[in-house]
This record gives structure tokens, sequence and C-alpha cells, in this order.
């Protein structure tokens, strides 16, 4: 039997549309997911930026980060997606190696 590959999604904790990019890929029946969070935060001027582009539509959608807590849905935090830790972390859980 194959083992199913794992997505893995490259964000941070702190991005607006990442509870809302999980609720779509699971509608999708997508789950065999995992997060990979680098230390980043979303400022304050890119959290303005963000309201003033988006005119503040995401913002009252009322999905949250903590409604996956169900889903058993793994994080892992790393540094930096481009260091060391991260590309160790793919490795681990891929399917596949890379080389």
């Amino acid at each position: 039997m194959t083992k199913k590959p794992l997505v893995g999604i490259l964000t941070t904790m702190t991005a607006p549309l990442l509870p809302l990019l999980l609720r779509s890929l699971y509608q999708q029946g997508l789950s065999n997911l995992c997060v990979i969070a680098d230390e980043k935060n979303f400022s304050a001027k890119d959290r303005e930026i963000w309201i003033q582009r988006t005119g503040g539509a995401f913002d009252s959608l009322g999905v949250e980060i903590y409604d996956f807590s169900k889903n058993v849905l793994p994080f892992y935090l790393v540094k930096n997606h481009n260091g060391d830790d991260c590309l160790e972390l793919l490795k681990k859980k891929a399917a596949c190696p890379f080389d």
C-alpha cells in the first residue's frame, strides 16, 4: 500500500488567510495536512495594509485557527522556511526523499 502524501502549508501562525485556507482544504476533502509555521508574525503595519486592501472583507467570516483543534492538525514551528531545520523536517515527513 502506498503512503498518502502529506501536504505542508508554509505560513506563519498569524497569517490572516490561514484559517480560511485550512477550512477550504478540509471542505475539499484534503485532510492529510500539516502546517509549517516560521517565526515571523504579521506586523501591525502589515495588518493595516491587509485591512486597507481587502476592505476588511475577511475579518468578519468568523473562522479562527483554533477551529481546527478537533482535526488534530499537526503544527511544526521552524525558525525560517528557508533554513536547515525546515529542510530536515520536510525530508522526515516527505513521502519521497528530497535530493
